[in-house]
């Protein structure tokens, strides 16, 4: 049976978008087409980019594993046990194909996955340096007038509080800030892999080539023997269920227990597949400010600035700074050494985090809590004490991540699709 066409599309006016994802949604892929399928574009966006204790957490990379069957022999990788299960997935299609109990044509006749994993380090950096120094140097800096600011490190940090201030909720600075937001791609999970590169927006596409491919129902049927889910918004995706049976088959073939959609053991999560993402963010944000701040003098070596004189009466006069370049004896991403240490890492962490997650305190509540936060490290000196109170900051104060559910109108999602 053909199932109805959707010409959705980004090119559409938001009138004809409506009805033609209404069309999408209730007609070509309603709810009760398939029972193992799933939307990353709303409340389950941050499907395995966060633990039992709904912490952002990364995949360790020495867990990953390369994919057999790679459009043009591409190396491409999954988590182990995911790669496993894809195999057999794909010699099941296979066989099928060659033995006419499915057409042999078609995107699911012959699986070859064109996506796989993708490095959370490597998105993070593409966007720190790509986006948030662009706008900060280019846009911010020159819009606001701030660049007579930055003398030294010292200004440079208190301008780009400012731009944080105004921005991070919009454009996150912390790693687990952007991997919280709708930026970071569910690749990173190295749960996710897509068997074509389509326009996520195009419902032309996923009506006829795949939803209406032949292949599609049985080919949903096996994925979920082999524990998979399908995205409902790209057919042509991939996701492991590690909810399910069949999955946690494969995981224990590996060693790790599952249940519930989620890594039940905290000790495998940190030791063998994933790491909470909170305790190495200032870490990691400070070698950014400082290649920023260093990237920056290099192109503006000088400020120039226009004092008044002391009588008030003579005009001005001009003065040239020069800025120089900082290195570990000034900001040490260990905050072990250099004049920025465990205390300034605190301190920055709670306000990045803060605007980022748009928490609005008062003053005396900020400094609340941030003397909180010192009395830890006093009572726990050095890296450990500097650990307990990032993890204080996160579960306590700035509190678990919880996206914003999608409204009763299902159509709402197709507002912004995910530049995936």
């Amino acid at each position: 049976m053909t199932r109805p066409i959707s010409y959705g599309s980004n090119d559409l006016g938001s009138g004809a978008s409506f009805v033609e994802k209404k069309i999408y949604y209730q007609e070509t892929f309603p709810e009760n087409l398939i029972d193992n399928h799933i939307s990353l574009w709303d409340d389950n966006r941050l499907y395995d980019r966060v633990n039992i204790d709904n912490e952002i957490i990364a995949l360790r990379e020495g867990a990953l594993s390369p994919l057999r069957g790679t459009k043009g022999g591409a190396a491409m990788f999954a988590l182990g046990f995911v790669a496993d299960a894809f195999a057999d997935l794909r010699d099941k299609m296979k066989a099928c194909a060659k033995s006419g109990q499915v057409a042999p044509q078609g995107p699911f006749a012959d699986l070859q996955i064109a996506k796989g994993w993708s490095s959370v380090n490597a998105e993070y950096d593409r966007y720190m340096k790509n986006q948030v120094f662009t706008a900060f140097s280019e846009q911010f800096v020159a819009f606001k007038s701030q660049s007579s600011q930055i003398k030294d490190f010292s200004g440079f940090l208190k301008v780009f509080g400012g731009f944080a201030k105004h921005l991070a909720k919009l454009l996150p600075f912390t790693r687990t800030g952007f991997m919280e937001s709708r930026l970071c791609t569910p690749y990173v999970s190295g749960l996710v892999m897509d068997i074509a590169v389509e326009d996520y927006s195009d419902d032309f596409v996923k009506s006829t080539e795949y939803v209406n491919d032949p292949n599609f129902l049985f080919f949903a049927d096996s994925a979920k023997q082999f524990g998979f889910l399908i995205d409902r918004n790209a057919p042509w995706r991939l996701i492991a269920n590690l909810g399910s049976d069949a999955m946690q088959r494969y995981a224990a073939k590996s060693g790790i227990e599952l249940t519930d959609d989620r890594i039940l053991n905290i000790g495998i999560i940190q030791d063998a597949l994933y790491r909470r993402t909170s305790p190495v963010d200032m870490n990691i944000l400070a070698a950014y400010l400082k290649d920023m701040y260093n990237a920056y003098v290099e192109r503006n070596p000088y400020v120039f600035e226009q004092i008044m004189k002391e009588d008030h009466r003579c005009g001005s006069v001009s003065k040239i700074y020069q800025r120089e370049q900082i290195d570990d004896m000034v900001l040490d991403e260990s905050f072990v050494i250099g004049k920025y240490k465990y205390r300034w890492a605190v301190r920055g962490y709670y306000y990045f985090r803060t605007f980022e997650r748009n928490i609005k305190n008062s003053l005396a509540q900020d400094k609340k809590n941030l003397r909180f936060l010192y009395d830890i490290m006093t009572a726990m000196p050095g890296v450990r004490g500097y650990t307990e109170a990032v993890k204080t900051l996160e579960n306590n104060i700035i509190g678990p991540f919880a996206p914003l559910p999608v409204p009763p109108q299902v159509f709402d999602e197709t507002k912004m699709i995910p530049n995936y």
